[in-house]
This record gives C-alpha cells, sequence and structure tokens, in this order.
C-alpha cells in the first residue's frame, strides 16, 4: 500500500498517517512495524528471494547450491513476472529518490549476502 501511495504521488507527498489509514492501522501501529515511511520501502524489498531462502533450508546435504539455484531460476522469473507492478512501483520511487534507491540496494544485497555465503562457504569446506 505504501509504495503504491509513493508512486501515484510522490514519496515526499505521502504522510505516515495516510499510509496507515490505506492499511485499515493506526499510526501507533504502523509505528510498530516500521521506524518511518523509508523502512516502509525497505521492507520488502528482498521478497523475491523468499523462495530461495525455503529451497536452501529444505536442501538436502546432497544437493549442490548451484543445483538449488538453478532450479530455484524459474521460481525467480515468475515472482518477477507475477509482481511486475510492485517492481515498477519501487522503480519510480527509487528515481524519485536516488539516496532511498541506495539504502536499498544496500539491504538487498545484504539479504543476498547473509543468504548465499553460508552456503558457498559451506561448499567449499571454508565454515570448517
Amino acid at each position: 500500500m505504501a509504495l503504491r501511495l509513493f508512486a501515484e504521488r510522490g514519496f515526499d507527498a505521502v504522510t505516515v498517517a495516510e499510509i496507515a489509514a490505506e492499511a485499515g492501522i493506526s499510526r501507533r501501529s504502523f509505528f510498530t512495524h516500521f521506524s518511518g515511511k523509508e523502512e516502509a520501502v525497505l521492507a520488502g524489498a528482498d521478497d523475491d528471494l523468499e523462495s530461495l531462502r525455503r529451497a536452501l533450508a529444505a536442501k538436502e546435504s546432497t544437493t549442490s547450491f548451484a543445483e538449488v539455484l538453478r532450479a530455484h531460476t524459474r521460481d525467480l522469473v515468475l515472482w518477477h513476472e507475477q509482481h511486475s507492478d510492485v517492481l515498477d512501483r519501487r522503480r519510480r520511487i527509487e528515481v524519485e529518490k536516488p539516496v532511498l534507491a541506495a539504502k536499498v540496494a544496500g539491504a538487498r544485497a545484504e539479504a543476498e549476502r547473509e543468504l548465499i555465503t553460508p552456503h558457498i562457504a559451506d561448499e567449499l569446506e571454508l565454515a570448517r
């Protein structure tokens, strides 16, 4: 909801009260989950990685990281196709607010690093 409002009216033009009202929650509830509008934009920046998280968590010891990643590629493409509206909204916000785009990219890179690094280290026997 926040992404839609930001994409339609611009990040600076949307208030937390408007986001909360659109979501059907109080401002207080909004601040229970987010420190502010920027954090609301950062939330979900790595949602497309969720199926990879699940696949890696369920992978058998005989299955390599590369095999899981290869199998996951189709899911990732489908996720992007199904959520193109969300991705377009996020891109519009990031064009409007380059500083925010950098924060989103940083948060996403960190999520990818946390997800992938342990599996690569394990396969290279670096974790032992």
